[in-house]
């Protein structure tokens, strides 16, 4: 339980903004989070008592948060690569993760953010999370699938080419529904570069024997 109220917590800090992507390519499921808070205004208020000016002794979960290492997964430690840097009173905080499929079942992104949620990885990989979202710590969020696989069903609030995008906010977030099933296999950019490469190489081999040839009838001579 400890560790559920401190994971949420990240995602419930006053005045935070984020980002969140996730593309998915082959079998690889990689995380891209950043996170942009006010954190010189939240360490003044939380570290000093406003009437007494005296500084607090307290946890300050923000500080446990830039600092620490934070993991990627529910049931064990696989921590995110995390980058933070800071600009005058405000914390960028980037946080990625590549997982396998097995691996993405296991993600605190879906078992912390959702009430309920399935992933399947058999025939095709299908996502379905719904409920309320926990992890709303602004007013909106947007959460954006890309990937060049074949989608065979979404039911994104916006599609702008590759990313399917859902936009949670104040209003939907006690019953959000994301639906996303795409194929499974290499995506069809990777067999596009793949094929022309093959014919690149083709039509290369053919040429050097057309000019060998030539050469060879033409010292024959």
């Amino acid at each position: 339980m400890k560790k559920i109220i401190v994971f949420l917590s990240i995602f419930l800090l006053c005045g935070c903004t984020s980002t969140y992507k996730l593309d998915i390519s082959n079998d690889k499921f990689s995380e891209n989070i950043n996170i942009f808070m006010p954190y010189y205004k939240y360490q003044s208020e939380q570290n000093i008592d406003p009437e007494t000016g005296a500084i607090i002794e307290e946890d300050n979960q923000i500080d446990s948060f830039l600092n620490n290492k934070i993991s990627a997964l529910f049931s064990k430690k696989s921590y995110y690569k995390k980058k933070v840097v800071y600009d005058n009173d405000t914390a960028s905080i980037n946080m990625k993760y590549i997982y396998s499929e097995k691996e993405f079942e296991d993600s605190n992104s879906l078992k912390l953010c959702f009430d309920d949620y399935v992933f399947k990885y058999d025939s095709s990989y299908y996502i379905r999370a719904k409920g309320q979202f926990y992890c709303l710590y602004s007013d909106s969020v947007d959460i954006e699938i890309h990937t060049k696989n074949k989608v065979i069903k979404n039911n994104a609030s916006e599609v702008n080419g590759n990313s399917y995008i859902w936009h949670i906010n104040q209003e939907n977030a006690q019953n959000v529904d994301i639906l996303f099933e795409v194929e499974k296999g290499i995506s069809r950019s990777t067999i596009i570069i793949s094929v022309t490469i093959v014919v690149i190489l083709l039509f290369a081999l053919m040429l050097y024997f057309i000019v060998h040839l030539k050469n060879k009838n033409n010292n024959s001579i």
